[in-house]
């Protein structure tokens, strides 16, 4: 009768398989505290990416659109390309 008892307290301690809570919304930070994405809470996300030096090299919307940065050696934005620009 013990063995019973302790197989069903596990059995209900596990929970559910699946979350039915929503997904929070918010900014994502890797380690180092440099935003690296948006959550939103439909779980579609804005994409940050950065070269070496932490300048932005990339960004995807929540859409799919992507920009990207190029830069100068100074450090400065040579170029924006968007979607669609033909490059």
């Amino acid at each position: 009768m013990i063995r019973r008892f302790l197989l069903i307290l596990s059995v209900c301690a596990a929970g559910p398989l699946y979350s039915q809570s929503p997904v929070s919304e918010g900014p994502i930070y890797d380690k180092q505290g440099h935003l690296i994405a948006y959550q939103y809470s439909d779980g579609k996300r804005d994409i940050y990416s950065y070269d070496a030096a932490w300048r932005m090299i990339s960004f995807v919307g929540r859409d799919g659109a992507m920009v990207r940065y190029v830069y100068k050696s100074d450090g400065t934005v040579q170029e924006i390309r968007e979607p669609g620009n033909g490059r």
